[in-house]
């Protein structure tokens, strides 16, 4: 007979099996462990060996993004909300033709200037293949950009905001270019002092005596900054210049710089065009007093685009060479990294307008358009690190096709709210692209690299150290 408290077959079974489980689930706690403590320590690395470089980029950025929005309260009571947003409008047009007319020249100016010793030869040819493509395009946009101010800028002389516009075209131009040649030569503390004598003359000249200035005022004061930033970088790089003229000029990069930048002019303009053709649409269907709190809201939100341009002042000569040598696993890092900061940093910008509005009220924005807007930005921002290893690869006409169907998204939701007068629907056309572009190019960077790199697994990996990833 047998005794009830003796253990069964299948109960002796188990229990000589579940001590064997446990181990192995303790074995996978512990490698879990391990591997989430390595990768705290290899992102920690990434964060300290960058931190110098870093830090007067983001002190510059700081500058450069910052002052226009700290001073945003006063630029609204000084012009009010309609003038401004009408800056708002010329200067995103002013972005898209500045676009076309460079050609996306500037773009190249990293990747290029490692592959060139003779600087000199480098620095003249760019000068001069930016100034013909600046002159040869610009005559070419003047009828576009008088019939664009003249149907949305109705309060401005046409002919002025075009000579504005053709203006700045120029500084902006060389602005990018300059700033991306201190880039390649890690240079971040020139680009800081460009970034505070470019803030002191603008807020000499953009603050007036009296309230109700005119937009014109508005467009001199930010002209007049991107031209002393200009001539400061410049005087930088006159020495590299010395002994230089028009015999440097060298076809072979020329041609070089045109195949690479020319798809990325599709690209640009397609990105720009996601930013302007909302406020113009708004403008278009919705009372002033929507349009401008569309305007002033899209403003709040859009500067948490600058955490990821912050970044990737660094991160992307970081992204190429680590795609250079096929480091894939340090790649991993490198995102996770950057994307986890980009979240918190995003997050934590977004309570804090949100705080500062419930308890101020000093911000004239929508709160449910914002909270819309900000999800959105914070989406692109995550989506900015998969671009660079895309632009790594040179997989330029893929990164059109891409952005192309994140734009028709975008339109298609952004007509509708027009068409039916919900500019809830608005605020989220901007959503759709956002995660268009983060799903798509995640899911590029995959098949490329054939390295798991997608959000999810990257999230996962970062939490909680998910196995099977490395």
């Amino acid at each position: 007979m047998l005794n009830a408290a003796d253990p069964s077959p299948q109960e002796t079974a188990d229990s000589s099996v579940k001590p064997g489980f446990a181990d192995a689930s303790a074995g996978k706690s512990v490698g879990r462990y391990r591997s989430l403590v390595s990768q705290m320590g290899s992102a920690l690395s990434e964060i300290k060996g960058s931190l110098s470089i870093q830090f007067y980029y983001g002190l510059g950025m700081a500058v450069q993004k910052g002052t226009p929005f700290l001073i945003l309260p006063v630029l609204l009571y000084f012009y009010g909300d309609h003038t401004y947003a009408s800056y708002v409008l010329f200067y995103t047009t002013v972005q898209i033709f500045g676009v076309l007319c460079s050609l996306a020249i500037p773009s190249s100016t990293v990747a290029f200037w490692y592959r060139r010793n003779d600087k000199r030869q480098f620095l003249v040819t760019y000068f001069l293949l930016l100034s013909g493509a600046l002159l040869a395009a610009g005559s070419l946009c003047v009828i576009p950009l008088y019939y664009i101010y003249k149907s949305s800028l109705k309060s401005s002389q046409p002919v002025e905001m075009v000579l504005f516009g053709l203006a700045f075209v120029g500084l902006y131009n060389f602005n990018q270019y300059f700033v991306s040649l201190y880039r390649a030569m890690y240079s971040s503390k020139q680009f800081f002092i460009a970034q505070i004598i470019g803030a002191i003359v603008l807020l000499g000249v953009a603050i007036p005596l009296h309230p109700s200035a005119p937009l014109s005022r508005l467009i001199l004061a930010f002209l007049s900054s991107l031209l002393i930033q200009d001539l400061y970088l410049l005087y930088g790089v006159i020495p590299l210049l010395k002994h230089g003229s028009w015999h440097d000029f060298d076809l072979t990069l020329a041609s070089s710089v045109l195949q690479f930048s020319l798809p990325l002019i599709i690209y640009n303009c397609i990105t720009l065009l996601l930013y302007w053709v909302d406020k113009y649409m708004v403008d278009l269907y919705f009372d002033p007093a929507s349009f401008s709190k569309f305007v002033v809201t899209f403003q709040f939100a859009f500067a948490q685009a600058m955490i990821s341009q912050l970044f990737a002042l660094y991160n992307f000569p970081r992204i190429c060479q680590l795609v250079a040598e096929g480091n894939y696993s340090t790649l991993r890092t490198v995102i996770r990294t950057y994307n986890l900061l980009m979240l918190v940093l995003g997050i934590a910008y977004s309570a804090a307008i949100l705080i500062a509005h419930a308890y101020f009220h000093i911000f004239h924005i929508s709160i449910a358009g914002f909270i819309t807007l900000s999800l959105a930005f914070l989406l692109s921002n995550l989506s900015t690190t998969y671009l660079n290893v895309l632009y790594a690869h040179a997989r330029t006409p893929r990164i059109v096709l891409m952005q192309a169907v994140a734009c028709g998204f975008m339109l298609i939701v952004l007509t509708v709210g027009c068409l039916s007068h919900h500019i809830a629907l608005c605020y989220a056309s901007h959503v759709f692209a956002g995660a268009c572009v983060l799903f798509l190019f995640a899911n590029s960077v995959k098949r490329i690299s054939g390295t798991t790199l997608t959000p999810s697994l990257l999230v996962a990996e970062a939490v909680g150290a998910s196995p099977g990833i490395e």
